[in-house]
Protein backbone atom coordinates (compact mmCIF):
# COMPACT_ATOMS: atom_id res chain seq x y z
CA UNK A 1 0.00 0.00 0.00
CA UNK A 2 1.42 3.42 -0.90
CA UNK A 3 2.41 5.66 1.96
CA UNK A 4 -0.20 8.42 1.45
CA UNK A 5 -3.03 5.94 1.92
CA UNK A 6 -1.68 4.09 4.93
CA UNK A 7 -3.45 4.45 8.20
CA UNK A 8 -0.42 6.13 9.72
CA UNK A 9 -0.63 8.92 7.14
CA UNK A 10 -4.08 10.10 8.19
CA UNK A 11 -5.67 11.13 11.43
CA UNK A 12 -7.88 8.34 12.67
CA UNK A 13 -9.63 8.53 16.04
CA UNK A 14 -12.36 6.59 17.78
CA UNK A 15 -14.40 9.46 19.14
CA UNK A 16 -16.86 8.33 21.77
CA UNK A 17 -15.25 4.94 22.26
CA UNK A 18 -15.94 2.95 25.40
CA UNK A 19 -13.15 4.60 27.38
CA UNK A 20 -12.73 2.52 30.49
CA UNK A 21 -10.25 4.08 32.88
CA UNK A 22 -7.15 2.10 33.76
CA UNK A 23 -5.90 0.16 36.71
CA UNK A 24 -3.73 1.52 39.52
CA UNK A 25 -3.38 -1.29 42.03
CA UNK A 26 -6.55 -2.88 43.38
CA UNK A 27 -10.12 -2.15 42.35
CA UNK A 28 -11.49 0.70 44.37
CA UNK A 29 -14.37 -0.28 46.57
CA UNK A 30 -14.74 -3.82 45.28
CA UNK A 31 -11.71 -5.81 46.47
CA UNK A 32 -13.03 -9.10 47.80
CA UNK A 33 -11.94 -10.45 51.14
CA UNK A 34 -11.06 -13.92 49.84
CA UNK A 35 -7.53 -14.82 48.88
CA UNK A 36 -6.57 -14.73 45.21
CA UNK A 37 -6.46 -18.52 45.16
CA UNK A 38 -9.97 -19.01 46.50
CA UNK A 39 -11.55 -16.32 44.32
CA UNK A 40 -9.89 -17.25 41.04
CA UNK A 41 -12.50 -18.06 38.44
CA UNK A 42 -12.25 -21.08 36.20
CA UNK A 43 -10.98 -20.45 32.70
CA UNK A 44 -12.50 -22.45 29.87
CA UNK A 45 -10.43 -25.36 28.66
CA UNK A 46 -9.56 -25.62 24.99
CA UNK A 47 -12.41 -28.06 24.50
CA UNK A 48 -14.84 -25.54 26.03
CA UNK A 49 -13.74 -22.53 23.97
CA UNK A 50 -15.77 -21.64 20.86
CA UNK A 51 -14.63 -23.21 17.62
CA UNK A 52 -14.87 -19.68 16.22
CA UNK A 53 -14.88 -16.55 18.40
CA UNK A 54 -17.66 -14.25 17.17
CA UNK A 55 -18.69 -11.12 19.02
CA UNK A 56 -17.26 -7.72 19.73
CA UNK A 57 -17.06 -4.70 21.96
CA UNK A 58 -20.00 -2.80 23.39
CA UNK A 59 -20.95 0.88 23.12
CA UNK A 60 -21.90 2.35 26.52
CA UNK A 61 -24.56 -0.26 27.22
CA UNK A 62 -27.29 0.91 29.56
CA UNK A 63 -27.84 -2.65 30.77
CA UNK A 64 -25.35 -5.52 30.84
CA UNK A 65 -28.25 -7.95 30.84
CA UNK A 66 -29.64 -6.35 27.69
CA UNK A 67 -26.17 -6.46 26.11
CA UNK A 68 -25.78 -10.18 26.82
CA UNK A 69 -29.35 -10.88 25.65
CA UNK A 70 -28.66 -9.14 22.34
CA UNK A 71 -25.40 -11.05 21.79
CA UNK A 72 -27.10 -14.35 22.45
CA UNK A 73 -30.04 -13.47 20.22
CA UNK A 74 -27.58 -12.89 17.38
CA UNK A 75 -25.85 -16.20 18.05
CA UNK A 76 -22.62 -14.54 19.18
CA UNK A 77 -20.36 -16.21 21.71
CA UNK A 78 -17.63 -13.73 22.72
CA UNK A 79 -17.24 -10.30 24.28
CA UNK A 80 -14.22 -8.07 24.00
CA UNK A 81 -13.44 -5.87 27.00
CA UNK A 82 -10.79 -3.20 27.01
CA UNK A 83 -8.99 -0.59 29.02
CA UNK A 84 -6.87 2.39 28.04
CA UNK A 85 -3.73 3.86 29.49
CA UNK A 86 -3.37 7.52 28.59
CA UNK A 87 -0.49 8.98 26.61
CA UNK A 88 0.38 12.68 26.77
CA UNK A 89 2.69 14.08 24.10
CA UNK A 90 3.51 11.40 21.54
CA UNK A 91 7.31 11.58 21.93
CA UNK A 92 7.52 11.35 25.72
CA UNK A 93 7.14 8.78 28.50
CA UNK A 94 4.02 10.59 29.74
CA UNK A 95 1.93 7.45 30.28
CA UNK A 96 -0.60 7.23 33.09
CA UNK A 97 -3.77 5.49 34.19
CA UNK A 98 -6.46 5.76 36.84
CA UNK A 99 -8.47 3.34 38.89
CA UNK A 100 -11.01 1.55 36.79
CA UNK A 101 -14.72 1.28 37.57
CA UNK A 102 -15.87 -1.95 39.14
CA UNK A 103 -18.44 -2.60 36.42
CA UNK A 104 -15.73 -3.78 34.03
CA UNK A 105 -15.51 -6.84 36.25
CA UNK A 106 -19.28 -7.09 36.23
CA UNK A 107 -19.15 -7.42 32.43
CA UNK A 108 -16.47 -10.13 32.55
CA UNK A 109 -18.30 -12.09 35.26
CA UNK A 110 -21.71 -11.63 33.64
CA UNK A 111 -20.38 -12.90 30.34
CA UNK A 112 -18.92 -15.98 31.97
CA UNK A 113 -22.20 -16.71 33.72
CA UNK A 114 -23.86 -16.67 30.29
CA UNK A 115 -21.21 -19.01 28.88
CA UNK A 116 -19.64 -16.31 26.70
CA UNK A 117 -15.90 -16.28 26.04
CA UNK A 118 -13.96 -13.18 27.14
CA UNK A 119 -11.09 -11.49 25.30
CA UNK A 120 -9.31 -8.60 27.01
CA UNK A 121 -7.34 -6.00 25.01
CA UNK A 122 -4.89 -3.53 26.58
CA UNK A 123 -4.89 -0.23 24.70
CA UNK A 124 -3.29 3.23 24.82
CA UNK A 125 -5.22 6.41 24.11
CA UNK A 126 -3.19 9.30 22.71
CA UNK A 127 -4.37 12.70 23.94
CA UNK A 128 -5.54 13.95 20.55
CA UNK A 129 -6.41 17.44 21.77
CA UNK A 130 -2.82 18.08 22.89
CA UNK A 131 -1.32 20.53 20.35
CA UNK A 132 1.82 18.46 19.75
CA UNK A 133 -0.28 15.39 18.90
CA UNK A 134 -2.11 17.10 16.06
CA UNK A 135 -2.50 14.82 13.00
CA UNK A 136 -1.01 11.85 14.89
CA UNK A 137 -2.61 8.76 16.44
CA UNK A 138 -1.65 6.15 19.03
CA UNK A 139 0.15 4.02 16.45
CA UNK A 140 2.74 6.79 16.17
CA UNK A 141 3.75 6.99 19.85
CA UNK A 142 7.55 6.95 20.11
CA UNK A 143 9.44 8.41 23.11
CA UNK A 144 12.34 10.48 21.83
CA UNK A 145 15.29 9.19 23.85
CA UNK A 146 16.39 5.69 24.83
CA UNK A 147 15.95 6.63 28.49
CA UNK A 148 12.38 7.82 27.89
CA UNK A 149 11.67 4.67 25.90
CA UNK A 150 12.84 2.47 28.78
CA UNK A 151 10.74 4.53 31.18
CA UNK A 152 7.70 4.19 28.90
CA UNK A 153 7.98 0.41 28.79
CA UNK A 154 8.51 0.23 32.54
CA UNK A 155 5.22 2.08 33.04
CA UNK A 156 3.38 0.19 30.32
CA UNK A 157 4.68 -3.09 31.72
CA UNK A 158 3.22 -2.29 35.13
CA UNK A 159 -0.08 -1.35 33.56
CA UNK A 160 -0.33 -4.55 31.50
CA UNK A 161 0.89 -6.92 34.21
CA UNK A 162 -1.63 -5.52 36.69
CA UNK A 163 -4.34 -6.25 34.15
CA UNK A 164 -2.90 -9.70 33.50
CA UNK A 165 -3.17 -10.50 37.19
CA UNK A 166 -6.83 -9.49 37.12
CA UNK A 167 -7.36 -11.52 33.94
CA UNK A 168 -5.87 -14.61 35.59
CA UNK A 169 -8.01 -14.17 38.66
CA UNK A 170 -11.17 -13.66 36.60
CA UNK A 171 -10.55 -16.51 34.15
CA UNK A 172 -10.31 -14.31 31.03
CA UNK A 173 -9.80 -16.58 28.01
CA UNK A 174 -7.59 -14.42 25.76
CA UNK A 175 -5.35 -11.55 26.86
CA UNK A 176 -3.93 -9.05 24.34
CA UNK A 177 -0.87 -7.21 25.64
CA UNK A 178 -1.34 -4.26 23.28
CA UNK A 179 -3.13 -2.92 20.25
CA UNK A 180 -2.00 -0.92 17.22
CA UNK A 181 1.20 0.42 18.73
CA UNK A 182 2.71 0.46 15.27
CA UNK A 183 5.91 2.42 15.79
CA UNK A 184 6.67 0.74 19.11
CA UNK A 185 5.89 -2.79 17.90
CA UNK A 186 7.78 -2.64 14.59
CA UNK A 187 10.71 -4.85 15.55
CA UNK A 188 11.57 -6.89 12.44
CA UNK A 189 14.99 -5.73 11.16
CA UNK A 190 14.62 -3.40 8.19
CA UNK A 191 16.25 -4.43 4.90
CA UNK A 192 15.22 -1.23 3.12
CA UNK A 193 14.18 2.27 4.23
CA UNK A 194 10.75 2.12 5.92
CA UNK A 195 8.18 3.40 3.44
CA UNK A 196 6.06 5.71 5.58
CA UNK A 197 9.01 7.39 7.28
CA UNK A 198 10.86 7.79 3.98
CA UNK A 199 7.75 9.31 2.41
CA UNK A 200 7.29 11.85 5.22
CA UNK A 201 10.98 12.85 5.08
CA UNK A 202 11.12 13.25 1.29
CA UNK A 203 10.63 16.97 0.58
CA UNK A 204 9.91 16.40 -3.11
CA UNK A 205 7.22 13.80 -2.40
CA UNK A 206 5.62 16.07 0.20
CA UNK A 207 5.54 18.96 -2.25
CA UNK A 208 3.80 16.65 -4.70
CA UNK A 209 1.33 15.64 -2.01
CA UNK A 210 0.69 19.30 -1.22
CA UNK A 211 0.02 20.12 -4.88
CA UNK A 212 -2.41 17.20 -5.25
CA UNK A 213 -4.46 18.32 -2.26
CA UNK A 214 -4.48 22.00 -3.29
CA UNK A 215 -5.67 21.01 -6.77
CA UNK A 216 -8.89 19.79 -5.10
CA UNK A 217 -9.20 22.79 -2.79
CA UNK A 218 -12.62 23.85 -4.05
CA UNK A 219 -14.07 20.49 -2.97
CA UNK A 220 -12.80 20.70 0.63
CA UNK A 221 -14.90 22.82 2.95
CA UNK A 222 -13.54 24.58 6.03
CA UNK A 223 -15.44 22.27 8.37
CA UNK A 224 -13.42 19.35 7.00
CA UNK A 225 -10.18 20.95 8.20
CA UNK A 226 -10.88 20.46 11.90
CA UNK A 227 -8.31 18.39 13.80
CA UNK A 228 -9.05 16.59 17.08
CA UNK A 229 -12.23 18.56 17.72
CA UNK A 230 -10.29 21.82 17.93
CA UNK A 231 -10.91 24.92 15.82
CA UNK A 232 -10.07 24.07 12.24
CA UNK A 233 -7.65 25.64 9.82
CA UNK A 234 -8.72 28.67 7.81
CA UNK A 235 -7.42 27.31 4.50
CA UNK A 236 -6.46 24.05 2.84
CA UNK A 237 -2.86 25.15 2.32
CA UNK A 238 -2.44 26.01 6.04
CA UNK A 239 -3.89 22.61 6.93
CA UNK A 240 -1.68 20.57 4.61
CA UNK A 241 1.46 22.55 5.53
CA UNK A 242 0.88 21.95 9.25
CA UNK A 243 0.22 18.28 8.63
CA UNK A 244 3.32 17.77 6.52
CA UNK A 245 5.51 19.40 9.16
CA UNK A 246 4.07 17.36 12.06
CA UNK A 247 4.48 14.10 10.16
CA UNK A 248 8.04 15.06 9.13
CA UNK A 249 8.88 15.62 12.82
CA UNK A 250 7.46 12.21 13.69
CA UNK A 251 9.43 10.43 10.97
CA UNK A 252 12.64 12.17 12.02
CA UNK A 253 12.19 10.97 15.61
CA UNK A 254 11.47 7.37 14.61
CA UNK A 255 14.43 7.12 12.24
CA UNK A 256 16.90 9.52 13.84
CA UNK A 257 16.38 11.90 10.92
CA UNK A 258 17.54 9.59 8.12
CA UNK A 259 15.22 6.88 6.80
CA UNK A 260 18.12 5.35 4.86
CA UNK A 261 20.23 4.75 7.99
CA UNK A 262 19.30 1.09 8.48
CA UNK A 263 21.94 0.58 11.17
CA UNK A 264 20.37 3.18 13.46
CA UNK A 265 16.84 2.05 12.66
CA UNK A 266 17.62 -1.60 13.38
CA UNK A 267 19.46 -0.74 16.57
CA UNK A 268 16.27 0.89 17.86
CA UNK A 269 14.14 -2.02 16.64
CA UNK A 270 16.33 -4.46 18.56
CA UNK A 271 15.80 -2.42 21.72
CA UNK A 272 12.04 -2.39 21.14
CA UNK A 273 12.00 -6.15 20.55
CA UNK A 274 13.76 -6.71 23.85
CA UNK A 275 11.20 -4.61 25.70
CA UNK A 276 8.28 -6.61 24.24
CA UNK A 277 9.85 -10.00 24.98
CA UNK A 278 10.49 -8.95 28.56
CA UNK A 279 6.85 -7.83 28.88
CA UNK A 280 5.56 -11.13 27.47
CA UNK A 281 7.66 -13.07 30.00
CA UNK A 282 6.28 -10.95 32.83
CA UNK A 283 2.71 -11.55 31.67
CA UNK A 284 3.29 -15.31 31.41
CA UNK A 285 4.53 -15.31 34.99
CA UNK A 286 1.09 -14.19 36.23
CA UNK A 287 -1.37 -15.27 33.51
CA UNK A 288 -1.91 -18.84 32.26
CA UNK A 289 -4.38 -18.23 29.43
CA UNK A 290 -3.79 -17.44 25.77
CA UNK A 291 -1.64 -14.34 25.17
CA UNK A 292 -1.63 -12.28 21.99
CA UNK A 293 -1.05 -8.86 20.48
CA UNK A 294 -3.50 -6.91 18.26
CA UNK A 295 -1.47 -5.59 15.32
CA UNK A 296 -2.77 -3.04 12.87
CA UNK A 297 -3.72 -4.41 9.45
CA UNK A 298 -0.73 -2.84 7.71
CA UNK A 299 1.82 -3.60 10.41
CA UNK A 300 1.46 -7.25 11.41
CA UNK A 301 4.38 -8.37 9.16
CA UNK A 302 6.69 -5.99 11.06
CA UNK A 303 6.01 -7.54 14.48
CA UNK A 304 9.04 -9.64 15.37
CA UNK A 305 7.80 -11.35 18.54
CA UNK A 306 4.86 -13.41 17.23
CA UNK A 307 6.71 -16.64 18.07
CA UNK A 308 6.50 -15.72 21.79
CA UNK A 309 2.71 -15.38 21.67
CA UNK A 310 -0.20 -17.82 21.47
CA UNK A 311 -2.47 -15.74 19.21
CA UNK A 312 -1.94 -13.44 16.22
CA UNK A 313 -4.39 -10.60 16.57
CA UNK A 314 -4.99 -8.39 13.54
CA UNK A 315 -7.17 -5.28 13.47
CA UNK A 316 -8.54 -5.90 10.01
CA UNK A 317 -9.19 -2.50 8.44
CA UNK A 318 -7.82 -3.65 5.10
CA UNK A 319 -8.72 -1.55 2.07
CA UNK A 320 -10.63 -3.98 -0.12
CA UNK A 321 -10.60 -1.81 -3.23
CA UNK A 322 -8.50 1.03 -4.57
CA UNK A 323 -10.94 2.96 -6.73
CA UNK A 324 -14.28 4.75 -6.81
CA UNK A 325 -16.61 3.09 -9.30
CA UNK A 326 -19.06 4.98 -11.54
CA UNK A 327 -21.59 2.29 -10.61
CA UNK A 328 -21.19 1.05 -7.05
CA UNK A 329 -23.94 -1.54 -7.21
CA UNK A 330 -23.48 -4.94 -5.61
CA UNK A 331 -22.90 -6.52 -9.03
CA UNK A 332 -20.00 -4.14 -9.74
CA UNK A 333 -18.52 -3.84 -6.27
CA UNK A 334 -18.72 -7.36 -4.84
CA UNK A 335 -16.10 -8.90 -7.18
CA UNK A 336 -13.60 -6.24 -6.06
CA UNK A 337 -14.32 -6.97 -2.40
CA UNK A 338 -13.93 -10.69 -2.94
CA UNK A 339 -10.61 -10.22 -4.73
CA UNK A 340 -9.52 -7.87 -1.97
CA UNK A 341 -10.12 -10.47 0.73
CA UNK A 342 -8.51 -13.23 -1.31
CA UNK A 343 -5.35 -11.14 -1.48
CA UNK A 344 -5.45 -10.28 2.21
CA UNK A 345 -5.90 -13.88 3.33
CA UNK A 346 -3.17 -15.09 0.99
CA UNK A 347 -0.77 -12.48 2.37
CA UNK A 348 -1.49 -13.55 5.96
CA UNK A 349 -1.12 -17.24 5.13
CA UNK A 350 2.12 -16.64 3.24
CA UNK A 351 3.51 -14.56 6.10
CA UNK A 352 2.74 -17.27 8.66
CA UNK A 353 4.39 -19.86 6.43
CA UNK A 354 7.54 -17.78 5.91
CA UNK A 355 7.86 -17.07 9.63
CA UNK A 356 7.11 -20.67 10.66
CA UNK A 357 3.89 -19.52 12.33
CA UNK A 358 1.52 -21.71 10.34
CA UNK A 359 -0.08 -23.16 13.48
CA UNK A 360 -0.51 -19.77 15.16
CA UNK A 361 -4.24 -18.97 15.57
CA UNK A 362 -5.36 -15.72 13.91
CA UNK A 363 -8.18 -13.61 15.32
CA UNK A 364 -9.42 -10.39 13.75
CA UNK A 365 -9.32 -8.52 17.05
CA UNK A 366 -11.07 -5.63 15.33
CA UNK A 367 -13.05 -5.55 12.14
CA UNK A 368 -15.59 -2.91 11.28
CA UNK A 369 -17.00 -0.59 8.69
CA UNK A 370 -18.96 2.61 8.93
CA UNK A 371 -22.59 2.69 7.85
CA UNK A 372 -21.75 4.99 4.92
CA UNK A 373 -21.00 4.39 1.28
CA UNK A 374 -17.38 3.73 0.29
CA UNK A 375 -16.63 2.22 3.71
CA UNK A 376 -14.71 -0.60 2.00
CA UNK A 377 -12.38 1.89 0.32
CA UNK A 378 -10.75 3.05 3.57
CA UNK A 379 -12.43 1.07 6.37
CA UNK A 380 -10.56 3.02 9.06
CA UNK A 381 -11.84 6.43 7.86
CA UNK A 382 -14.96 8.10 9.16
CA UNK A 383 -14.22 11.84 9.30
CA UNK A 384 -12.30 14.45 7.36
CA UNK A 385 -11.46 13.81 3.71
CA UNK A 386 -9.37 11.40 1.65
CA UNK A 387 -7.92 11.96 -1.82
CA UNK A 388 -8.37 8.83 -3.94
CA UNK A 389 -6.57 8.30 -7.23
CA UNK A 390 -7.79 6.21 -10.15
CA UNK A 391 -5.08 3.49 -10.32
CA UNK A 392 -5.93 2.65 -13.93
CA UNK A 393 -5.07 6.12 -15.21
CA UNK A 394 -1.36 6.92 -15.04
CA UNK A 395 -1.55 10.06 -17.20
CA UNK A 396 -0.98 13.56 -15.88
CA UNK A 397 -4.73 14.06 -16.11
CA UNK A 398 -5.53 11.03 -13.96
CA UNK A 399 -8.88 11.10 -12.23
CA UNK A 400 -8.85 12.03 -8.55
CA UNK A 401 -11.73 11.88 -6.11
CA UNK A 402 -12.15 13.72 -2.84
CA UNK A 403 -14.18 11.55 -0.49
CA UNK A 404 -15.62 13.57 2.40
CA UNK A 405 -16.57 10.77 4.76
CA UNK A 406 -19.29 12.48 6.79
CA UNK A 407 -21.11 13.47 3.60
CA UNK A 408 -21.31 10.00 2.06
CA UNK A 409 -24.85 8.57 2.06
CA UNK A 410 -25.89 5.82 4.44
CA UNK A 411 -25.38 2.41 2.82
CA UNK A 412 -25.55 -0.47 5.28
CA UNK A 413 -25.37 -3.00 2.48
CA UNK A 414 -21.76 -2.25 1.63
CA UNK A 415 -20.37 -3.54 4.91
CA UNK A 416 -22.61 -6.60 4.60
CA UNK A 417 -21.11 -7.29 1.16
CA UNK A 418 -17.63 -6.95 2.66
CA UNK A 419 -18.30 -9.51 5.38
CA UNK A 420 -19.93 -11.92 2.95
CA UNK A 421 -16.90 -11.59 0.67
CA UNK A 422 -14.62 -12.43 3.60
CA UNK A 423 -16.70 -15.50 4.41
CA UNK A 424 -16.63 -16.65 0.77
CA UNK A 425 -12.87 -16.12 0.43
CA UNK A 426 -12.19 -17.84 3.76
CA UNK A 427 -14.48 -20.78 2.99
CA UNK A 428 -12.52 -21.46 -0.19
CA UNK A 429 -9.21 -21.90 1.66
CA UNK A 430 -7.82 -25.42 1.87
CA UNK A 431 -6.85 -24.77 5.49
CA UNK A 432 -8.97 -22.44 7.68
CA UNK A 433 -7.08 -19.32 8.68
CA UNK A 434 -9.33 -17.40 11.06
CA UNK A 435 -10.24 -18.44 14.59
CA UNK A 436 -12.48 -15.48 15.25
CA UNK A 437 -13.86 -12.02 14.47
CA UNK A 438 -14.40 -9.41 17.17
CA UNK A 439 -16.47 -6.66 15.63
CA UNK A 440 -15.94 -2.94 16.26
CA UNK A 441 -18.57 -1.99 17.53
CA UNK A 442 -21.83 -3.60 18.66
CA UNK A 443 -24.75 -2.16 20.61
CA UNK A 444 -28.05 -3.49 21.91
CA UNK A 445 -29.66 -0.10 21.15
CA UNK A 446 -29.37 2.37 18.30
CA UNK A 447 -29.31 5.81 19.93
CA UNK A 448 -25.52 6.10 19.50
CA UNK A 449 -25.79 5.81 15.73
CA UNK A 450 -25.19 9.51 15.06
CA UNK A 451 -21.90 9.63 16.98
CA UNK A 452 -20.70 6.04 16.40
CA UNK A 453 -20.24 5.61 12.68
CA UNK A 454 -18.94 2.02 13.08
CA UNK A 455 -21.79 0.82 15.29
CA UNK A 456 -23.91 -2.20 14.40
CA UNK A 457 -27.26 -2.41 16.16
CA UNK A 458 -27.75 -5.96 17.43
CA UNK A 459 -30.76 -5.33 19.66
CA UNK A 460 -34.45 -6.02 19.25
CA UNK A 461 -35.85 -4.85 15.94
CA UNK A 462 -32.51 -4.59 14.17
CA UNK A 463 -32.42 -5.09 10.44
CA UNK A 464 -28.74 -4.48 9.83
CA UNK A 465 -27.80 -6.72 6.88
CA UNK A 466 -24.28 -7.34 8.21
CA UNK A 467 -25.56 -9.57 11.03
CA UNK A 468 -26.63 -12.62 8.99
CA UNK A 469 -23.35 -12.32 7.11
CA UNK A 470 -21.38 -12.52 10.36
CA UNK A 471 -23.38 -15.55 11.46
CA UNK A 472 -22.20 -17.42 8.39
CA UNK A 473 -18.89 -17.96 10.19
CA UNK A 474 -20.60 -20.11 12.82
CA UNK A 475 -22.31 -22.41 10.33
CA UNK A 476 -20.83 -25.92 10.04
CA UNK A 477 -18.33 -26.31 7.22
CA UNK A 478 -19.78 -27.69 4.02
Amino acid sequence: MSSPSTRGAIRWSRAGTLLLTALAGTIAGCEPSQSNETMTRARATNSELPAFFLGGIQVHEASLGGWFDALEAQGMNTIQVTDYARQGDWDTDDLSWEEKPSWVLDEIRGAQERGLAVAFVSRVHLAETAPRNEFLWHGMIMPKTEEQLASWFEKYGRYVVEWAEIAEREGVDVFMIGSELNALATTVPATQPPGLEEYFLDAEKQEGRRSEVLAQEELIAEQHLEVSEREGYASVDAYIDARIEREREWAATVTGGDASSLEAINRKRAVLDGHWRELIARVRAVYSGKIGYAANFDQYPEVGFWSELDVMGINAYFSLRDRVLPDESEAQLYPLLLDGWRGVLKDIADFRQRQQLADKPVIFTEMGYTYRAKSTLRPYAHEGFTLVHDPDNASEERQEYVVVWAEEPVRLEERAWAVRALWQAHSALEQPLLDGILYWKLSSHDYHRDDEAFMVHIGEGTDDPVLPELRRFLAPAG
